[in-house]
């Protein structure tokens, strides 16, 4: 239907419309019935409770799926909360783990060099076998150890 226009004039109980089509000037007025303009209100306003449903309809619609896309955003956020709440306590985890590795393996070191020290002395003294046999024995004791302790270290 092409676009017109409505004038709508009120006159005793009569209703008297111009319609001046477009594409079409040449229309004349026609009087139309006061029923006649009922029932196209009904119409009209039935075409307008429709498009109010639908409206409302899709109001609806988008406004679940709104709530299922915060539902997923919540659910999303807080499993990755969780996941960097256990790597960051992996981390640390390591971290100590490593502290104490390296704690002991500094200990050794220092240990081992002073029996280096020691051995150093004792060799420039000329001191006697049993002396020398016992820091031996200890040197090879803590060198099996710390071998121990860098291949458990490793495999971790």
């Amino acid at each position: 239907m092409t676009r017109q226009r409505i004038i709508i004039y009120w006159k005793h109980n009569d209703i008297f419309t111009d319609m001046a089509s477009k594409s079409n000037p040449k229309s004349k007025n026609k009087p139309i019935k006061k029923e006649h303009f009922e029932v196209v209100l009904e119409d009209m306003n039935d075409s307008i409770k429709l498009i109010a449903e639908g409206q409302m309809a899709f109001r609806q619609e988008v406004n679940r799926r709104f709530d299922d896309v915060d539902r997923r955003h919540v659910e999303f956020r807080d499993e990755t909360r969780a996941n960097f709440k256990t790597l960051f306590d992996f981390r640390d985890e390591t971290r100590a783990n490593f502290k104490t590795v390296f704690d002991y393996l500094a200990k050794m070191d220092d240990e081992l060099q002073d029996i280096k020290k020691t051995l150093k002395q004792l060799d420039e003294t000329k001191i006697d076998k049993s002396n020398f046999a016992a820091l031996a024995e200890r040197v090879a004791r803590l060198e099996t150890e710390l071998e121990k302790y860098k291949t458990a270290a490793l495999k971790k």
